[in-house]
């Protein structure tokens, strides 16, 4: 990743760090964002502590979690692998999964040291897709626990999942989009 984004913004100055040990001076950052990693740090905590080391006063982090509920899109993938995949396929489970509700989230932020000037927000987003098959490939190229649960299906069964969830995503369909 950081290559093709060297290559696209050359103008950028970018690094890959320890999110738990960032090599930046105290008040570097004016902000933080942090997308969909926190549950997989090993240790939130520190990185958030990170997080707010390297911020300035007055700056600002924002990150983003897997709702605890309402997984719409996983729903119907692990449907359909029921359905036409192979029994007993489970997702993994994330090694701090339960950073996923509002509260724990601001537990987090204030045993970093961040103020009660907290808030949370619920983001829904659109995902338009032409096929179940561009869902899935979609799917493995950005995500983690997801793609694993892809993954773990043989090949010979991937074409009656992906039949499984394009009957399922017919509910969905507007036009030749899902």
């Amino acid at each position: 990743m950081l290559a093709r984004s060297r290559e696209q913004y050359p103008l950028i100055s970018l690094a890959e760090a320890d999110a738990e040990d960032l090599p930046f001076p105290d008040g570097s950052f004016d902000r933080v964002v942090i997308g969909f990693g926190v549950h997989h740090f090993s240790n939130p905590q520190l990185a958030i502590a990170e997080a707010h080391r390297v911020l300035r006063t007055g700056g600002r982090l924002a990150f983003t979690v897997w709702s605890a509920t309402d997984h719409a899109l996983q729903q119907l993938l692990t449907d359909a692998i029921r359905q036409g995949g192979v029994a007993g396929s489970s997702l993994p489970v994330a090694p701090q999964g339960d950073i996923n509700e509002v509260q724990s989230c601001r537990s987090l932020l204030r045993r970093a040291g961040f103020a009660g000037n907290t808030s949370a927000q619920r983001l829904e987003k659109l995902v338009v897709v032409e096929s179940a098959a561009r869902l899935i490939e979609l799917m493995l190229k950005g995500t983690a626990r997801s793609a694993a649960l892809i993954r773990a299906q043989p090949p010979d069964v991937l074409p009656s999942v992906i039949a499984a969830l394009d009957a399922a995503l017919q509910t969905y369909k507007k036009g030749n989009v899902f």
